[in-house]
């Protein structure tokens, strides 16, 4: 690919014009620091990742940059951006501003990739640049996080509501469902009226919030393109990574097809239920579902503390769980899944100091994501840290519990305590999957997926995915 034009690596502006022999950007007004053709295409197609919101596949991108060129500070800025959802738009006096599509819980300035952005700064002026900019970015999501406390959701509706800048079929028909659920007493986040909610605020980032804190999404669509909209698809495929994470409810994703044929899908939803919208029971059938999904009661309630005040912040015992402590953890799990989070938290927490290295991950989640205690991003690393150093210490996790190799798996999977890594992943999942383990093939199956999309589609990668799936 021949390099055509030049991008700035602050903001992502193809605009440049010439001051005093340097060429600057048109819009944040940052020095272009001059590259080789092949490192300006490499940040060309990351740069169409981010464009394109795939900011997952943008952050591998810049990482896989930042690991070829580590003296050159973009590819760690790049990783800060993707990481961060961020976009830059002009406001209306011309000037780029950051608008966060994916807002974090963790505190910018301790972000590794943006300490080296900053330190491998090529000039000082780039360097005040990105302190600059990350401050800016750190404000967004503190603004973020306090209000995102307010909006809880049970359910997400996720359709194409608009085409060729005219209202879908789709955004009546689910403006009807929207009315039937809240009259039925649910929380719903309808984008068209939730919207209405975030005015003045920067809405994307609500979005992401709306998706995590749902517990059940319904994917609708009448046409078969309607799924793989840019922002439908980027919705349904989160929320299924959330599944393989075990922060959703298995299940919890429901496919709503009007006219479509659901083995017509992308392969990720054919194993998925599929309601027809055409029959006159949809509703019903639905109702009953979410009633499964959202109104059994738990198996399990703790009424009394089962830690040890005297073992709090001491490290992690290498032991056996014992049979107790175990039913504790399965029934936190399933506090957690109905969105009963300060009661799972506290089961985590306690059992985290009893040595518990699922429960130590999962209340490092709940730290994470904010689900019933304050949100701690850096405390969730530490907790994600202890677990995982713990099932190592076993011998690349051999002689660990299936569950125990499979959240190992998730923290290379998802870059949780540990640098993101699919290979290591996927050679855990495996072991996993020798015990059984029905999430490990699930995840094996997911980076299968993801392998076969980064190359456009592989044969290859593509038949192995679908066997994991059929094993799961």
């Amino acid at each position: 690919m021949a390099l055509e034009k030049i991008i700035c690596q602050v903001c992502g502006s193809e605009e440049f014009e010439e001051s005093g022999g340097v060429l600057r950007c048109k819009y944040c007004h940052t020095g272009h620091v001059k590259k080789t053709e092949t490192q300006e295409i490499l940040l060309q197609t990351a740069e169409r990742e981010l464009d394109m919101l795939h900011f997952e596949n943008a952050e591998d991108e810049f990482r896989d940059f930042a690991e070829k060129y580590p003296h050159l500070s973009a590819g760690y800025w790049g990783q800060v951006r993707a990481k961060y959802g961020i976009k830059y738009i002009s406001d209306y006096n011309g000037a780029r501003i950051p608008v966060c599509h994916a807002a974090r819980y963790e505190d910018i300035s301790e972000d590794a990739a943006f300490k080296k952005a900053v330190e491998k700064a090529e000039t000082g002026a780039l360097k005040k640049k990105y302190l600059e900019e990350g401050k800016k970015i750190k404000e967004t999501c503190e603004e973020w996080r306090e209000t995102a406390k307010k909006y809880t959701y049970d359910i997400f509706i996720s359709f194409k509501a608009t085409e060729n800048d005219r209202r879908t079929e789709d955004y009546s028909d689910m403006q009807n469902l929207y009315t039937y659920l809240t009259e039925k007493g649910y929380k719903v986040f309808f984008s068209p009226v939730s919207a209405m909610e975030f005015s003045g605020k920067k809405y994307d980032a609500y979005i992401h919030n709306a998706l995590e804190k749902a517990r059940v999404l319904i994917l609708y669509g009448s046409k078969e393109e309607y799924f793989s909209a840019v922002w439908v698809q980027t919705e349904w495929t989160r929320y299924l990574r959330m599944i393989g994470k075990g922060l959703k409810q298995k299940g919890s994703l429901l496919v709503a097809c009007k006219g479509v044929n659901p083995s017509n899908l992308p392969r990720e939803l054919r194993s998925l239920q599929a309601f027809d919208a055409t029959n006159m029971r949809f509703y019903e059938q639905l109702k009953d579902k979410l009633q499964e999904l959202l109104e059994k009661e738990p198996i399990f309630a703790p009424t009394e503390p089962i830690g040890n005040a005297d073992n709090r912040g001491n490290k992690l015992p290498k032991k056996e769980v014992n049979e107790k402590d175990e039913l504790y953890y399965q029934a936190a799990k399933i506090l957690y899944d109905e969105g009963k989070y300060e009661e799972a938290a506290k089961v985590f927490e306690e059992l985290s100091e009893r040595g518990h290295l699922s429960a130590a991950y999962y209340f490092g989640v709940c730290c994470r994501f904010g689900h019933g205690v304050p949100m701690d991003g850096i405390k969730a690393n530490g907790l994600f840290k202890k677990a995982i150093s713990e099932v190592t210490s076993y011998g690349s996790a051999k002689g660990a519990k299936a569950e125990e190799q499979v959240l190992l798996a998730h923290a290379y999977f998802y870059g949780n305590g540990v640098k993101k890594h699919l290979k290591q992943a996927l050679a855990v999942y495996q072991k996993a999957e020798e015990q059984g383990s029905a999430e490990g093939y699930l995840g094996s199956a997911e980076i299968f997926k993801e392998w076969s999309d980064e190359r456009g589609g592989d044969k290859e990668f593509d038949r192995q995915a679908s066997e994991a799936y059929e094993q799961a």
